[in-house]
């Protein structure tokens, strides 16, 4: 992942998810983007941080079946 801004597209791409998933994280306010008219891109480091979230989250949870 560079550091350029990535279309809806590409980031789908990069996680593996839908088109429709990352509009729906979008309008969640999960993921940050940045609009210039009818565009929309997403930062490379917004996304790694959405990860990161992910992973904290599901390792929160790893503790609570112990």
């Amino acid at each position: 992942m560079n550091d350029n801004l990535m279309k809806i597209e590409e980031a789908a791409e990069c996680l593996s998810l839908s088109r429709s998933t990352i509009y729906e994280l979008i309008l969640a306010g999960e993921i940050p983007v940045i609009r210039y008219g009818r565009a929309v891109r997403i930062q490379p480091a917004a996304l790694r941080q959405w990860v990161a979230r992910q992973m904290a989250a599901a390792h929160a949870g790893e503790e609570d079946c112990r």
